[in-house]
């Protein structure tokens, strides 16, 4: 029959009554997510550190190649870059149409977040060459004040170059340059990575 019978009725009032405490209203649900979710932003501040890592084991990248190069598309600030280069002893060269101060990465970013035996290292190597931390740098990293992208990697040699060059091509966050990287790695048979 088209009728509901009396228990099905209680029945049916229970379970929309259940319905209704499941249910959250969207402000108040977005007020409980924050409370749960708070982090202070602790959960990424290793983020690059550890793409670092995993990228050196991941790829066999070995200490001072001088045969080759990470190339590093759409660098940003050069965190990335510069921990390859002072922290595992890699050319780097890096592709941004912004120019990175490295140095200045190195010093506020990298350094301070640094294990303290490996930072007294460095300052014994500053009190022997004040200039350490630049020239390194300077020795070790290179950067393309350019975009990633396909038609300017066919018209610049120096873009192909650095491309034929390189032991990997990364790309952490690169979105734009994305599909330029991989057409390039496929092109060029180079191994890459992009997170």
């Amino acid at each position: 029959s088209n009728y509901a019978s009396g228990s099905e009725i209680m029945e049916n009032q229970e379970v929309n009554e259940q319905v209704k405490k499941d249910v959250v209203h969207p402000i108040n649900h977005r007020v409980e997510r924050q409370k749960r979710t708070k982090r202070h932003g602790a959960r990424n501040q290793h983020r690059h550190k550890s793409f670092v890592k995993w990228l050196v084991e991941a790829f066999g990248l070995q200490p001072d190649d001088f045969d080759h190069h990470v190339l590093d598309v759409a660098g940003g600030k050069g965190e990335v870059a510069v921990r390859l280069c002072m922290c595992h002893r890699q050319n780097v060269v890096m592709v941004d149409p912004r120019p990175a101060h490295v140095v200045h990465c190195f010093e506020t970013l990298v350094l301070p977040k640094s294990p303290k035996q490996w930072r007294n290292r460095l300052e014994l190597k500053r009190a022997e060459n004040p200039s350490f931390v630049n020239e390194t740098i300077e020795a070790r990293f290179r950067q393309l004040v350019t975009t990633f992208e396909d038609h300017t990697v066919a018209d610049s040699a120096e873009l192909q170059a650095a491309v034929q060059g390189a032991s990997v091509i990364l790309g952490l966050h690169a979105d734009g340059a994305t599909e330029a990287i991989v057409s390039a790695a496929l092109k060029y048979e180079k191994p890459f990575c992009v997170v």
